[in-house]
């Protein structure tokens, strides 16, 4: 498996949902598998001019060859009002707590690994600019999470009602993903606002467990 380890090195997270206004009082949680790979695009792109393209899109294609799990870390709604851009209060988490993505089937070719590696250490912010993070690659291929599954993609077998899991929207990227689609500069074209969603990736549900 493939797992990614994120602390949120300033105690918050904050990034609104693909296609959400910004005076909508809403948050994404937990971060977007496309979210993540969209940081990590940008990294490779201003920072790692010698890892080549070859390289990186087979790395992102292996992140993108199924959907992730988590385990995450508590979090809590800050209070105290608006922030200083006019925001509503983001996600609060302790930066001794760490998020892990985990890629339950995904595994990685050594110089993939030491590509990810190296592009990981280049990610300081996940969401908006304020919201700095560290992300670092777990073990080599571990063989089971670092801790208990907490947030996973649904499936129709799932008895949400019987477990209390809360649904959410996550974005995805899609597999095979051309990392032309991922990174950009212009802004969303008005059809991926309208289905609330980027080229490159689709809306999947996913449920997190009862606290």
């Amino acid at each position: 498996m493939i797992v990614i380890a994120v602390r949120f090195t300033a105690g918050q997270y904050i990034a609104r949902p693909w296609g959400t206004l910004a005076e909508y009082d809403r948050h994404e949680w937990p971060p977007s598998p496309y979210r993540i790979v969209r940081a990590m695009t940008a990294a490779w792109k201003y920072n790692l001019p010698d890892l080549g393209e070859e390289l990186f899109s087979r790395i992102v294609r292996r992140l993108a060859s199924e959907q992730p799990s988590y385990c995450l870390p508590k979090v809590r709604r800050t209070h105290g009002g608006r922030d200083g851009r006019g925001a509503p209060p983001p996600w609060g988490i302790s930066a001794s707590d760490a998020l892990y993505a985990v890629w339950p089937s995904a595994t990685l070719a050594g110089d993939e690994r030491a590509g990810l590696e190296e592009v990981l250490g280049h990610v300081h912010y996940l969401g908006r600019t304020d919201s700095w993070c560290d992300m670092r690659l777990v073990g080599a291929d571990a063989a089971r999470p670092p801790c208990r599954i907490n947030c996973r993609p649904y499936s129709h077998r799932d008895d949400r009602s019987a477990s209390g899991a809360v649904p959410v929207r996550v974005i995805v990227p899609i597999p095979d993903v051309d990392i032309d689609e991922v990174y950009r500069k212009e802004a969303a074209s008005p059809e991926e606002i309208q289905r609330a969603c980027p080229d490159g990736a689709k809306a999947a549900p996913y449920l997190i467990d009862a606290t």
